[in-house]
């Protein structure tokens, strides 16, 4: 997965006023981002009694308000899907037994389309509340058109790029919002936006797609086209970012002289997208090098020459070549669409990526202080042994009274979600084994892990799908020796859902199951060594952890 880098910072102090001090602070103007989303972490002194917090945020009628347990110091509140605007943000510390020890107040506007959060320190010796508020780096820096499809075809960039719809529907975005993607029939359904790519060399497409359309086109400039140039007859720099037969593909007519023998170019990725799930697509061009993404990983690369981009109009969901009437449209929904000027870098497309959920790439030296451990043992994790990786050693076990392996955990602020990591781990005795984990505590959870197993209808490796429920036990383990091994666990009302993969795209259903834990979950990994057995500890390197709302 690319790495991830710190976002811009802009620092601000706010003074919490304590109970005796009855007089307001002026609330002070923040400007969040370009946001749907408000996320808060709070930090505060753990010598100062403060045992829980309360925030609240309003605006006009609006009003939504979150209490967080801070007896270890440290909470997160997410308030998702909020509306644009300014919203009065108010801080309340309170003790054990209620008392109201500090309070403060701010105001913060926010917008539509991108995700940014706040760091909220309480500081010991001046009573003050610094606030940290990270901006997406450059997220507009270039940007030409933004096509987030709330309700219609507008450009929210502001530049007025506004498309015209043919025959494409509204229709639910990733995150279950109606009216907020378009759909997009296969057959002639399209949105014009325009002749905004002319002249380009540089420049990067970015959009996320869902279908299950599996055709190709009797010539590649034919294939079903995301996004590209209305094509005419001729070498007329055209380009278009296609779906070729379910993979992530790509035409130009950027190459006049020869390119691979030919005046045009035309690349598959190999990579599968047509399989009834949201993915995030990008093609990025700098110079003449060309580089695809999906889901913020980087899936190919090849060299064109160094002709711009025609001026002929741009359609998503089809690019018409005007010579034979015989180009084939998308079939699926398409959401998110963003043009820019110049090349996006892999961070940048990885931040794009996670808007929306939550990604750690593990690239700081430094764990993420949205994590917490329960029995943290500190010489059994890094991530510094491989770089780019969180670095779990096996030990200890979570499974009925053997409760003895520490989890590390994140909240989980969506009721349905799915988790993923891509894990590394040579396993070879039982029961070794590391993965993902559902936590409502030690005696109810879900995991879903990779090892070895031996007398449980698998001699060998494997991936284990386990429910603990008070106790009970339910499991299931699907033989497989891939390596590294993708995994993914999803939540919807009381369902879970184990997945395997072993090429990242791929998954097969290991086992799912009807639970009801009735407490709050948090999402997170182990790596577990066994109860009463004791086999040699080995490490589990986990490259990424991505945990996002579940969508449809």
């Amino acid at each position: 997965m690319p790495k991830r880098i710190t976002a811009i910072s802009v620092l601000l102090i706010l003074a919490l006023f304590g109970c005796q001090d009855s007089e307001e602070g002026t609330p002070t103007s923040i400007v969040l981002g370009d946001s749907a989303k408000m996320s808060l972490r709070l930090q505060v002194p753990t010598n100062l009694n403060i045992d829980s917090g309360e925030i609240t945020i309003t605006k006009g009628d609006l009003e939504y308000s979150q209490t967080v347990d801070l007896q270890d110091g440290t909470a997160t509140v997410v308030f998702n899907e909020i509306q644009p605007g300014v919203w009065q943000i108010h801080v309340a510390l309170y003790d054990a037994d209620g008392f109201m020890l500090y309070e403060g107040s701010a105001e913060a506007e926010v917008h539509g389309g991108e995700t940014a959060s706040a760091h909220i320190v309480l500081t010991e010796l001046s009573g003050d509340l610094e606030i940290t508020i990270e901006m997406p780096p450059g997220d507009d820096d270039g940007l030409i058109a933004y096509y987030p499809f709330n309700g219609n075809a507008d450009d929210e960039s502001g530049n007025g790029h506004h498309g015209e719809v043919f025959g494409a529907a509204l229709a639910s975005d990733r995150f279950g919002n109606a009216n907020s993607a378009y759909t997009f029939d296969g057959e002639d359904d399209y949105i014009d936006v325009g002749g905004i790519m002319g002249g380009l060399l540089d420049f990067s497409i970015v959009a996320w797609v869902h279908t299950s359309q599996m055709d190709e086109g009797a010539l590649r400039h034919d294939d079903p086209a995301i996004i590209g140039t209305r094509q005419r007859v001729g070498l007329t720099d055209d380009i278009v970012l296609t779906n070729y037969n379910g993979h992530l593909a790509w035409y130009d007519e950027l190459c006049r002289t020869e390119c691979s023998g030919s005046p045009h170019n035309d690349f598959d990725t190999g990579v599968h997208i047509a399989d009834g799930m949201w993915h995030q697509v990008a093609v990025v061009r700098e110079g003449i090098s060309l580089e695809f993404y999906i889901d913020g990983e980087n899936v190919g690369a090849y060299s064109t020459e160094s002709y711009t981009v025609s001026d002929n109009n741009i359609e998503i969901g089809r690019a018409l070549w005007t010579g034979s009437g015989g180009s084939l449209c998308f079939g699926g929904l398409i959401d998110d669409v963003r043009i820019y000027d110049r090349a996006l870098s892999e961070v940048e497309i990885a931040e794009l990526f996670s808007e929306g959920g939550f990604v750690d790439e593990f690239v700081s030296e430094e764990l993420s202080d949205q994590w917490f451990w329960v029995r943290e043992d500190a010489s059994l994790w890094s991530l510094t042994e491989v770089p780019g990786a969180m670095r779990l050693h096996t030990h200890g076990d979570l499974y009925r009274f053997y409760n003895n392996t520490p989890v590390l955990l994140r909240d989980s602020q969506y009721a349905d979600f799915v988790i993923e990591t891509k894990l590394s781990v040579l396993a070879s005795a039982s029961p070794q084994q590391a993965g993902l984990v559902a936590y409502g505590d030690d005696d109810n959870y879900v995991r879903l892990t990779r090892g070895y197993w031996d007398g449980q209808g698998v001699d060998g490796p494997g991936v284990e799908f386990l429910l603990e429920d008070a106790g009970a036990i339910q499991a299931e383990i699907h033989p497989t020796d891939s390596q590294p091994t993708w995994l993914r666990l999803v939540k919807q009302g009381g369902n879970y859902q184990g997945y395997a993969s072993e090429n990242g795209a791929d998954y097969l259903l290991v086992f799912e199951t009807e639970i009801d834990f009735g407490t709050d979950l948090f999402v997170g990994m182990v790596a577990i060594n066994g109860g009463t057995m004791t086999p040699p500890q080995i490490p589990a390197d986990f490259d990424y952890f991505k945990y996002s709302p579940l969508v449809e």
